[in-house]
């Protein structure tokens, strides 16, 4: 479930969630704070080509977003079992959060139906550090990469590795 009070744009306060994941676990985005930016791209379904073709890009951009420590997660509206089921079937590394209800993709897209609108990168603090339209469903695992790059170069909290130091224990 999603909490949202406000539209979402760059440099506000990303909607915290919880949900389960593919691999069986639940993700809180709470969890994350402090720790690791998240990319987030959404899709309509799991049965439309488009969309499944976009899942696998992503998949195969897997290592480069590990490479940048960036949490990618696919957003899909399907049960936790489902999910599940949908990547072992794909034999998927990437992680998928269970969207059943949709609130995640509405906190985060907007109105229903703009799920195709865009994707999203949270920095480490929980705050929106872009928002990547989608141009075409081909180039857009490859253009969230970018993005990612480039917020991490010019923005620590997109860094895991950046930030104030912790104090000696």
């Amino acid at each position: 479930m999603a909490t949202s009070s406000s539209p979402l744009s760059v440099g506000g306060t990303a909607p915290a969630f919880r949900a389960p994941t593919s691999n069986g676990q639940t993700l809180d985005s709470d969890a994350y704070l402090l720790k690791l930016p998240v990319a987030l791209f959404f899709v309509d379904g799991v049965e439309d080509p488009d969309d499944q073709l976009l899942i696998s890009a992503f998949d195969a951009l897997l290592p480069q977003f590990g490479e940048l420590r960036i949490q990618l997660l696919g957003v899909v509206p399907l049960t936790a079992k489902a999910a599940r089921d949908y990547a072992e079937s794909r034999f998927l590394a990437l992680t998928l959060l269970a969207d059943e209800d949709r609130s995640i993709t509405d906190a985060y897209c907007g109105a229903p139906g703009a799920v195709d609108a865009h994707s999203v990168i949270v920095d480490r603090l929980g705050t929106v550090a872009a928002i990547v339209p989608r141009r075409e469903v081909r180039e857009h695992a490859a253009d969230l990469l970018a993005t990612a790059r480039r917020a991490r170069a010019r923005d620590s909290r997109v860094s895991p590795i950046a930030g104030p130091a912790r104090p000696a224990q």
